[in-house]
């Protein structure tokens, strides 16, 4: 009875721990969204923007090698879709623009 007692113990003590840990998933949405709010919105000082980053490295240090490449292949896939929607509405802006200077001629 010990025994089984035990393995249930040390089981649910196991998987309770890694359900604990960051997800590369979760690490990498903060860090782009990090980006957004101190490049381009500008909503964090640049001390703030250094304490988060600080605080991102501590959590990615504390995960797998495994899941700290997944994450940095993540932020990045992510930034580059974050820089193409920006780059798509600058040429939209522009045109829009242009449109209306066609107009008003």
């Amino acid at each position: 009875m010990k025994k089984i007692f035990l393995v249930t113990v040390v089981a649910a003590f196991t998987f309770s721990l890694t359900a604990c840990g960051d997800s590369p998933e979760k690490l990498s949405d903060d860090a782009i969204e990090l980006m957004i709010k101190c490049n381009e919105k500008k909503e964090l000082s640049k001390e703030e923007c250094k304490n988060q980053e600080k605080l991102l490295d501590e959590r990615k240090a504390k995960m797998s090698k495994e899941d700290q490449k997944k994450a940095e292949e993540m932020t990045f896939a992510k930034i580059l879709i974050e820089m193409k929607k920006a780059e798509d509405a600058k040429k939209a802006k522009k045109q829009k623009e242009k449109e209306e200077r066609e107009k008003n001629k």
